[in-house]
C-alpha cells in the first residue's frame, strides 16, 4: 500500500529498531512497541465521499477497509478496538450505532462500559470528519497499548456521532499546532517513558493479510529496503498542522520500460499522509496522465471518481513512481491496484480530488 511507503519515507524522527517473533503478538522492546493492526472491510455505502480541508479526513470509498488496534481501557481493563487514523488527533470510543448506515458493524464491536477508575472531567469536545462527526465527554483513565499502561489518559466517550461506525485513535497532531491542549496517546507514551520518541510507523498489508502493525517509537528495519530520507512536515493549505509533505515528482514506468511523466518539480504537490483514506487522491489532471498507462480503465458506474481496470494489469511489470527529495519509491502495479475478488473487479489505486 502506498500509505505505508509514504509514511516510512516521511518520518523524520524514526529510530532504527527491529521487532522479531510472532507478528500477531504485541512486542515491546526498550523505547519501542510493535502493535498488530487488524484490517477490516467496510461494505459499500459506509461513507460518503466528502472532504473538507478544515476537517479530519476520515473517508473510504465503496467497499473500503480500515485499520484497528485494540486498546485496553479502565479497571478492570476492557479491550476496545479503535480505528488507527493518521489524519485526525482525538481518541474517542462508543459511536452511536443508530446513526450509522453500518449498524451491524457498529453493534458487533466491543464497547467501553465503565470503570472503577474512570474520572469525568466535566468537559466536552467534538471533531468533524470528512464524513460524519463525533461529540464526546472528556474522561481520563488507564489505557494500555500492549504492555504499556498509560496513567490518566484523556479520551472521549461519545454521546452523539454520525456516520462513523467505530471509535477512533487519532495519531496526528492537534490541527492548530504541535503543542496540543492535553497530551494525546503518543505524547503520553513518551512522557511516561514507554517509548523514546513520538515517532511511529505503519506496516500496512493487503486486506487478506493479518500481519500489519503499527510501530510506536520508531521503525522496523526489516520492513523496507534501501535507505530512508528525512522529509520536513509542511504547513497545510489552510494553515493546519497535520502530516502534510511535498511530493517532488510522479511518473509511471510501463512494462516495456517506457515512461509516462506526470510531473517533476520540487515541492510540486502537497500531500496528506492519511491512513483513513483508501485510495491515493490526486488532482484530476494528474490522474488523467496516470490513466494513460491503464488502457482498460473505465469509470466505476457507482462512483465517477473511481476507475475499474482489468485485474490482469496486476501481473504486469510496471510501477507508479513517487519522488520525495532524492528518493524515488516505485510502487508495483500489483500494489497499486485495489483488488476486490468478492465483486470480481480491480480498482485503480488513485482517484481525482481537486479540492485540496
Amino acid at each position: 500500500m502506498l500509505h505505508a511507503l509514504l509514511l516510512l519515507a516521511a518520518l523524520p524522527w524514526a529510530t532504527c529498531s527491529s521487532a522479531h517473533g510472532n507478528q500477531r503478538r504485541v512486542i515491546q522492546q526498550p523505547g519501542l512497541i510493535r502493535f498488530p493492526i487488524t484490517v477490516s472491510e467496510a461494505p459499500a455505502g459506509t461513507f460518503r465521499r466528502l472532504r473538507r480541508q478544515n476537517n479530519a479526513d476520515l473517508t473510504s470509498q465503496s467497499t473500503g477497509f480500515f485499520y484497528t488496534i485494540d486498546l485496553v481501557i479502565g479497571t478492570p481493563g476492557q479491550a476496545v478496538p479503535v480505528n488507527f487514523d493518521t489524519g485526525s488527533w482525538e481518541l474517542w470510543v462508543n459511536p452511536s450505532c443508530a446513526n450509522t448506515s453500518e449498524t451491524a458493524i457498529c453493534e458487533s464491536l466491543p464497547r467501553f462500559t465503565g470503570s472503577t477508575t474512570l474520572v469525568d472531567t466535566n468537559r466536552t469536545g467534538q471533531i468533524a470528519y470528512g464524513a460524519g462527526y463525533a461529540k464526546f465527554k472528556y474522561m481520563y483513565d488507564y489505557i494500555s497499548v500492549g504492555g504499556a499502561k498509560i496513567n490518566q489518559q484523556i479520551f472521549g466517550v461519545a454521546y452523539d456521532t454520525s456516520v462513523v461506525a467505530y471509535g477512533i485513535l487519532g495519531a496526528g497532531p492537534w490541527v492548530l499546532g504541535w503543542q496540543s491542549p492535553y497530551p494525546h496517546v503518543l505524547d503520553s507514551l513518551v512522557s511516561q517513558n514507554h517509548i523514546q520518541s513520538r515517532a511511529f510507523s505503519l506496516d500496512l498489508r493487503p486486506i487478506e493479510s493479518p500481519l500489519g502493525a503499527v510501530i510506536f517509537g520508531g521503525i522496523d528495519t526489516k520492513k523496507y529496503i534501501g535507505g530512508l530520507e528525512k522529509r520536513p512536515i509542511a504547513t497545510g493549505p489552510d494553515g493546519s498542522v497535520r502530516y502534510w509533505i511535498y511530493v517532488d515528482g510522479l511518473s509511471v514506468t510501463r512494462e516495456d520500460g517506457s515512461r509516462i511523466p506526470v510531473f517533476d518539480q520540487t515541492n510540486g504537490l502537497l500531500a496528506l499522509l492519511d491512513s483513513g483514506t483508501t485510495l491515493t487522491q490526486l488532482p484530476r489532471t494528474m490522474v488523467t496522465e496516470i490513466l494513460k498507462a491503464f488502457p482498460s480503465a473505465r469509470q466505476d458506474p457507482n462512483d465517477a471518481n473511481q476507475y475499474i481496470v482489468d485485474c490482469a494489469a496486476a501481473s504486469l511489470a510496471g510501477t507508479v513512481d513517487f519522488k520525495f527529495g532524492n528518493t524515488v519509491i516505485n510502487v508495483r502495479y500489483d500494489d497499486f491496484l485495489w483488488k476486490q475478488p468478492q465483486h470480481g473487479i480491480c480498482v485503480l489505486g488513485v482517484s481525482p480530488n481537486d479540492c485540496e
